[in-house]
């Protein structure tokens, strides 16, 4: 059977800003989220996240991919960054010239659909470009086709567009305007394989800095030249472990050979426990027989 042809071929062209200057520096920042259901062996409560004097900076430079498990902390982090949440100590200083470019789990929050403006969910995905950036509307169609968007739904009110479609004009919007740093949190969450392979090739080209958290090895391991974040490991002092560059030693396959490992040490545990409740529960009933 024949297939029907792409509408458009996914194209991502990031533009980066000419000013590679501004940057964000994270001083000795520390920010923790408790776990208000859950206390260990002394009565203490646990922390979902718990970063501590954590000290690095993120300039138009810099490559880094964000791993660890579920709520670990990964979107925490780039709040952090973005300043959406505010350290409990030390500080993160965002230089104000930075124009930072972000694509979020929650697409929503990426557009300005404040309770002062409510009505522009309901603007096409076309006119929200062409309001948000000032742009033409056959460039702002450009952009959505070239980042995968059906022509049909270029019309179509962003409120009702699916998750996938949404993410692809998050993705128009990074390609809209020149930016020096580009955060995003689980980019590919809605991508098909051809999406994902034509977002690491932006990436790769893209002259600014990423930083980008994500569960995916293929753009883990295809991010030229970018540091391996752990963050959330047990036993690390800052809640953060840089594991090392992807194209050295694959630390990808290190981080997931590590999880297959406690995977297993999980499922043998789980194994052990249940046979010890077997043994006590025929041991008891051989009392009573």
């Amino acid at each position: 059977m024949l297939l029907k042809p792409r509408e458009y071929q996914v194209s991502f062209t990031f533009p980066a800003s000419e000013d590679d200057r501004p940057t964000i520096a994270v001083l000795d920042a520390c920010f923790a989220i408790p776990d208000p259901g859950s206390k260990d062996a002394d009565f203490k409560k646990k922390t979902l996240v718990d970063f501590k004097n954590l000290r690095f900076s993120v300039h138009a430079r810099s490559k880094i991919v964000l791993v660890g498990p579920n709520g670990c902390g990964k979107s925490t982090l780039l709040k952090l960054l973005m300043g959406d949440v505010k350290p409990d100590a030390g500080e993160v200083h965002v230089h104000r010239d930075l124009r930072i470019g972000r694509h979020d789990q929650h697409l929503e929050t990426l557009f300005d659909f404040g309770e002062e403006r409510p009505s522009e969910s309901r603007l096409s995905a076309a006119t929200l470009l062409e309001k948000t950036f000032g742009v033409a509307n056959q460039d702002a169609r450009r952009l959505l086709g070239q980042s995968g968007l059906e022509s049909s739904a270029h019309v179509v009110p962003f409120a009702k567009l699916s998750g996938g479609q949404k993410s692809r004009v998050a993705f128009a919007a990074l390609c809209a305007k020149p930016q020096n740093l580009l955060l995003l949190d689980e980019p590919t969450n809605h991508l098909d394989l051809e999406s994902v392979e034509a977002l690491i090739d932006g990436l790769n080209t893209f002259e600014g800095g990423v930083v980008v958290s994500t569960h995916d090895a293929r753009l883990a391991e295809g991010l030229d030249d970018a540091e391996i974040w752990l963050v959330g490991a047990e036993g690390s002092t800052t809640g953060v472990d840089v594991l090392g560059r992807a194209g050295d030693a694959k630390p990808f396959a290190r981080y997931r050979a590590r999880v297959a490992a406690e995977v297993e040490a999980a499922t043998e545990e789980t194994k052990r426990r249940a046979a010890q409740r077997r043994r006590g529960a025929k041991e008891r009933g051989a009392r009573f027989s």
